[in-house]
């Protein structure tokens, strides 16, 4: 699974996603929105434009419910 189609999941599914950028940041939250070059990430502390060529890993949370 690609990381593009990785967040894209995660953003249909409405899942928390933690992405890693190659600055050291560490960023909890939803993926408002997605496109070819950026994510639009949604946490706690407001609303990150996360360029696609700078996150090193991305991976979506666990909910409640999914074994």
């Amino acid at each position: 699974m690609t990381l593009h189609s990785k967040l894209l999941q995660a953003k249909d599914d409405w899942r928390l996603v933690t992405i890693q950028t190659d600055e050291g940041d560490r960023l909890t939250g939803l993926v408002e929105d997605l496109t070819r070059w950026t994510v639009t990430l949604r946490h706690a502390e407001g609303i990150r434009f996360v360029p696609i060529a700078g996150i090193v890993r991305a991976s979506a949370l666990r909910q409640l419910g999914d074994g």
